[in-house]
């Protein structure tokens, strides 16, 4: 088979090459068989079954290589393509670059470089692809970039870079993606990172989907968004805020916040507030400021430096409040204590309910140390007794070994004695301590 020139001037087709072609060009070179130039300078065409455009200095050196135009690229890999640009090199099999300026393709088969500037394929991989941008890299197998700007997933497999700038996937991670954002890193299997800057997803099928700074290494474990948040357990949530993190806490939920923290102890919750700090199991704190749950089953609503430190106790608010018996209860108030089990405190201040089903409705500095006992309000009125025993209000007021006894209200009232049923309705400093006896005031 013949070769022939077309047109052009100081072309060549050495004498081996038979059944080549050049149409046109100047300075353009063939010395293999069945290859094509079409224009151009100073081409040149060394394979079996190769093509070249046009353009300058391009050269195909790998058999059924192609360049179609542009200048100083070189396609040296079997079946490489490259369409256009500047200075790009393809050496993968059966590989593409579109176009572009200093694009490599040095390993592998059936890559993809669309365009950019200086993104490479550089040690292994196979059905990879950057579609653009500049200084994004790729090894592995079945990964894409699509932009940005020095991108990379290193010896990943099934995963992707959208775009933004300095975002990597790295330790053999598999189906994870960066959608954009700066400098986040993504070095775990199925995981997920939205954008933002300098996160970090390192556990399993975990996801952040924006903020700064985040850190989600748990399986499963998500973060919207926020600063300086870890979500280090197992299923754990922080959907925002700053420096929140749930430890070891799986399943655990911290919404928003500053400073809020699941230590210890599985499906625990935290809505918001700052530096609430939840270390049982099955415990919430909606917010507040610096409120401590410590047991399990454990709520409090909010306030601020409130304790709920016994299981299944409730705080509704207030400040300094503690709950440290089981099953207890206090609503709100300041420096309020509810300390014996199934205990319950309305409100007011400084009140206590220290023994099994004892109640304070409000008021302040009043006791009620006795099992079943009732105070309703007031000041400084205590119940002692074993047995239930109620004072309504007043001041001052004292129910002591003295079961099954009522004190209405008034001031400095005494029910006494081992006795049972006794009765002082209201008055000043009255004392009853008989049996079954009643004073109505005075």
């Amino acid at each position: 088979f013949k070769s022939v020139i077309v047109g052009g001037s100081t072309n060549c087709v050495t004498t081996n090459a038979a059944a080549s072609a050049i149409v046109g060009g100047c300075l353009n070179y063939i010395n293999c068989t069945h290859s094509s130039i079409v224009g151009g300078i100073l081409n040149t065409a060394s394979a079996t079954c190769t093509f070249i455009g046009g353009g300058s200095c391009n050269q195909t050196t790998a058999i059924l290589s192609s360049v179609v135009g542009g200048t100083l690229n070189t396609a040296s890999g079997v079946c490489s393509f490259i369409g256009g640009g500047c200075s790009n090199s393809n050496s993968g099999y059966f590989s593409v670059i579109g176009g572009g300026c200093r694009n490599q393709l040095t390993a592998g088969s059936q890559n993809f470089i669309g365009g950019g500037s200086t993104n490479c394929m550089v040690n292994f991989g196979d059905n990879n692809s950057i579609a653009g941008g500049n200084d994004n890299s790729i090894s592995g197998y079945f990964n894409n970039v699509a932009g940005g700007q020095l991108n990379s997933l290193s010896s990943t497999y099934w995963s992707s870079i959208v775009g933004g700038h300095i975002n990597c996937i790295t330790n053999n991670s598999r189906y994870s993606s960066i959608v954009g954002g700066c400098r986040n890193t993504n070095s775990g299997d199925y995981n997920f990172i939205g954008g933002g800057d300098r996160n970090l997803a390192s556990g399993t099928r975990s996801s952040i989907v924006g903020g700064t700074l985040n850190t989600a290494s748990a399986t499963y474990s998500f973060i919207g968004g926020g600063t300086l948040n870890t979500a280090s357990s197992l299923g754990s949530f922080i959907g925002g805020g700053k420096s929140n993190s749930t430890g070891n806490a799986n399943y655990s939920s911290i919404v928003g916040g500053i400073f809020n923290k699941v230590n210890v102890g599985d499906y625990n919750f935290i809505g918001g507030g700052i530096e609430n700090t939840v270390s049982g199991y099955c415990s919430s704190i909606v917010g507040g400021t610096l409120n401590t749950a410590s047991a399990d089953c454990t709520f409090i609503g909010g306030g601020s430096r409130n304790q709920a430190t016994g299981n299944c106790s409730f705080l509704g608010g207030g400040c300094k409040n503690l709950t440290n018996a089981n099953h207890s209860s206090l609503v709100g108030g300041t420096l309020n204590t509810a300390s014996g089990a199934c205990s319950f405190i309305g409100g007011g201040s400084c009140n206590q309910a220290t023994a099994a089903n004892s109640s304070v409705v409000g008021g302040t500095l009043n006791t009620a140390s006795g099992a079943c006992s009732f105070i309703g309000g007031g000041q400084n009125n205590k119940v002692t007794i074993s047995l239930p025993s109620i004072i309504g209000g007043g001041s001052n007021n004292i129910i002591e070994d003295s079961g099954l006894s009522f004190l209405g209200g008034g001031a400095s009232n005494t029910i006494s004695g081992y006795y049972y049923y006794n009765v002082i309705v209201g008055g000043l400093g009255n004392k009853n301590s008989g049996y079954n006896s009643f004073i109505g005031g005075g």
